[in-house]
């Protein structure tokens, strides 16, 4: 039997809290890298405050071909095997944290995908992602339908439900059942596109609630 799933949309008009720390050049780096070089691949996180941060990040995602050298560093060490997670050095108004990804593919075609989660120390739920994508010996592209602040497709869904945030601001997201029980929370970055796995939901009326952030210009 097919199995759908019915998303309705409510936008909720609420700013959630200025951030207290930016990303350099941007939360994202998409990058195409030679076959047999070793490329540096850089995010700097700037302190907006006055006082000093303390910050921790978590690497949620991490995939790459086999046979690809990848060394992580940040502002406290380099790693030469990955670590999951790790605290930076205080980050004061004057100087800036990094999550920094030396590569090297040794002419092994593929792509590499590491996100991470940027959050105050003991406050995971308040976090930021940073991503990296990184392809040798090819290009990836993702094109979503409409000019709205926000899409999604398929819709009714049964296994995956995509979502696209056109707006340049970042969006809080929740999904609810119809008696208003959070069963997702997560954020969306400015122009990116999130999959959600929708087949462990039984079938029914689903709602997405999207909060948006300050935008900073």
């Amino acid at each position: 039997m097919n199995r759908s799933l019915i998303i309705i949309f409510l936008f909720t008009p609420f700013m959630l809290t200025a951030q207290t720390f930016s990303f350099d050049p941007g939360g994202e780096i998409v990058d195409q890298v030679n076959f047999d070089e070793y490329s540096v691949h850089q995010i700097d996180i700037l302190n907006e405050t006055s006082d000093t941060l303390q910050l921790s990040w978590k690497l949620v995602e991490k995939t790459f071909p086999e046979g690809w050298e990848v060394t992580l560093c940040d502002n406290v060490a380099c790693y030469g095997s990955l670590p999951n997670s790790n605290d930076f050095y205080p980050i004061f108004d004057d100087n800036y944290g990094f999550i920094k990804l030396t590569v090297n593919p040794f002419q092994v075609a593929g792509t590499m995908e590491f996100v991470f989660l940027i959050f105050p120390t003991g406050n995971q739920n308040d976090y930021e992602e940073m991503r990296f994508s990184l392809t040798a010996g090819g290009t990836t592209s993702t094109t979503a339908p409409g000019s709205e602040s926000i899409n999604l497709w398929p819709n009714p869904a049964s296994e995956v439900l995509y979502i696209k945030n056109n707006d340049n601001s970042t969006f809080r997201v929740n999904l609810t059942n119809v008696t208003g029980q959070t069963l997702q929370s997560f954020h969306i970055q400015p122009q990116r596109q999130k999959e959600i796995p929708v087949e462990h939901l039984g079938n029914g009326m689903y709602f997405l609630k999207y909060f948006a952030d300050e935008k900073f210009l």
